[in-house]
């Protein structure tokens, strides 16, 4: 059994395109009311279509869907291992931070009002604040 497994899904984060794990060298930072981040070695044969966007789930033990860490693939560079008669082993070097980071980007539109820069919310239901 594996200590941690994980699996690659597309940006909504719902449809699996790879299980990974054939993945080495996995780290990952879970930090209190930070973003965290991940990083993690796997050959390009097992992920041919791995893309930045993309969102990993990490789970203790072998294949679980009780993930302990999501994160948001932002860095992914191509290596080349080996020379010669041996041939070239290529991997990918997976990185990013944690699925938080995805709200960096997240935009909040004013709704009028004598300042547009400034929301205001005189409601007291929850749903108001989402309009």
């Amino acid at each position: 059994m594996n200590f941690a497994s994980a699996r690659l899904f597309s940006y909504n984060g719902t449809t699996i395109k790879h299980d990974l794990s054939a993945m080495s060298s996995l780290q990952w930072l879970d930090a209190l009311e930070e973003t965290g981040s991940f990083q993690f070695t796997i050959p390009v044969e097992y992920v041919p279509n791995i893309t930045i966007g993309d969102i990993v789930k990490i789970a203790y033990g072998d294949a679980s869907d009780d993930y302990v860490f999501a994160g948001v693939v932002e860095n992914l560079s191509l290596q080349l291992i080996g020379s010669g008669s041996d041939g070239i082993a290529r991997t990918w070097q997976v990185s990013g931070r944690g699925a938080t980071a995805i709200l960096v980007d997240a935009l909040v539109l004013s709704v009028g009002g004598a300042n547009p820069n400034v929301r205001t919310f005189t409601s007291t239901n929850a749903g108001a604040i989402m309009k």
